[in-house]
């Protein structure tokens, strides 16, 4: 008899034990994931890196007849995600890694994407260019998602944006 409560006590003890660090464990991963929520760069858009796309805008002072502002609004029918300014707003750093194109303030590109949002060509603006940084700017563009068509469009044809990144 005294075998058995023995033997009890210690299953019990040791189911008790393991539920306490898995709660434990449980706690302690619900801290580091609400700490990399917390510190996590998704609530912020890149403020040096923009998108705009080339063609039809539309300046909302003659929309709303307001002479004081003068915001533009752009109708395309692509978009960027914000994974994507991300990715480029991270890639910075490899883009302007060089002395010379670190003296860069600005980045102008043309980006070209064809009637499926995928890329198709780009030009950097810049005179001040060189071979690498047009080299880096390829590889990283190559990297970059294609765009997302936006609801409501009749249709989706080729076009060109301006990717400006800053340093």
């Amino acid at each position: 008899m005294n075998k058995l409560i023995g033997v009890l006590i210690l299953f019990f003890g040791t189911v008790i034990f393991s539920q306490q660090q898995s709660i434990a464990s449980n706690m302690i991963t619900w801290d580091v994931d609400s700490k990399k929520t917390m510190n996590s760069s998704n609530d912020r858009v890149p403020e040096n890196v923009s998108l705009i796309p080339l063609g039809e805008s539309v300046n909302s002072s003659i929309i709303s007849g307001d002479e004081l502002e003068t915001d533009y609004f752009y109708f395309s029918p692509w978009t960027w995600s914000e994974s994507t300014l991300e990715m480029l707003d991270k890639s910075s750093s490899f883009i302007f890694r060089s002395k010379k194109s670190a003296e860069i303030e600005e980045l102008r590109v043309l980006v070209s994407i064809n009637d499926k949002g995928k890329l198709t060509g780009y030009k950097v603006l810049n005179e001040e260019a060189d071979k690498g940084l047009i080299e880096r700017v390829g590889y990283v563009l190559r990297k970059m998602p294609s765009a997302i068509p936006v609801p409501g469009f009749d249709k989706y044809e080729a076009m060109n944006f301006e990717l400006t990144i800053g340093y």
